[in-house]
């Protein structure tokens, strides 16, 4: 993402540097927000920029989707389960248990909360 978006996947990075191969992180673009995501042969270069992998590792880039509205990714409307759109790129958080089910959604304003429902969801 551009500007002073770059903070949330830092932060995520270091989580799956804690919690290591107990821990997955999807990565998805939209172009929601603004339109400025970046054209989608680009991302991969730019997310590698802030030491996240994109091809695994425990960091999948997944493909460019809508996340809200009659075009959603079925993924992004099991996440909000009825609840409130995603007003921002990086506005929510998902933390989802070994066993399928959301364990919290979480904002960037959030990421200690976020942090530990992590270790809580990791060690289940």
């Amino acid at each position: 993402r551009h500007g002073t978006a770059t903070a949330p996947p830092r932060h995520r990075h270091d989580r799956h540097g804690q919690h290591g191969s107990a821990l997955e992180i999807l990565l998805y673009p939209s172009d929601e927000f603004g339109r400025q995501e970046l054209p989608t042969a680009q991302i991969p270069a730019f997310v590698a920029k802030f030491g996240l992998p994109t091809d695994g590792g425990g960091c999948t880039l997944m493909a460019k989707v809508e996340v809200n509205g009659g075009r959603e990714d079925p993924v992004w409307a099991f996440l909000k389960a009825g609840g409130k759109d995603v007003s921002w790129n990086f506005a929510a958080f998902f933390v989802v248990g070994k066993d399928g089910q959301v364990v919290g959604r979480f904002s960037s304003r959030e990421l200690d909360a976020c942090g530990e429902a992590l270790a809580v969801a990791v060690a289940a």
